[in-house]
């Protein structure tokens, strides 16, 4: 019986932690003090962080793939998609884009 809670235990361990490093960067409209990330998977939140604009984060996880998403108080934003490989060090960057800002009255317009 120990022999097998110990064969389960080793199982369920084998598979390895895997790092992510990023960094947060951002122009000079996505110039907030500190982002707000999050690093989910199937739409289950994992990590938030907050991170100032030209830091660094790292999280440890599980091979598989998950979702990052990044965004300042003036909604800048930025998602990516992370497939982790057991045994990889990964290394995501995170460049805030500007929202859409609102058209022009010409642009409104659009094609007819």
């Amino acid at each position: 019986m120990i022999l097998l809670l110990l064969y389960l235990l080793l199982l369920s361990s084998s598979q390895a932690d895997v790092v992510v490093i990023g960094t947060v960067t951002g122009n000079s409209f996505c110039k907030d003090e500190l982002t707000q990330v999050w690093f989910s998977k199937n739409d289950t939140l994992l990590y938030q962080l907050e991170v100032p604009l030209n830091g660094t984060f790292e999280i440890h996880s599980l091979p598989g793939s998950y979702s990052i998403v990044a965004n300042s108080k003036r909604g800048c934003l930025i998602e990516k998609k992370l497939n982790l490989v057991e045994g990889k060090k990964q290394t995501v960057s995170l460049a805030l884009r500007e929202p859409n800002r609102k058209l022009s009255k010409k642009n409104k317009r659009g094609a007819t």
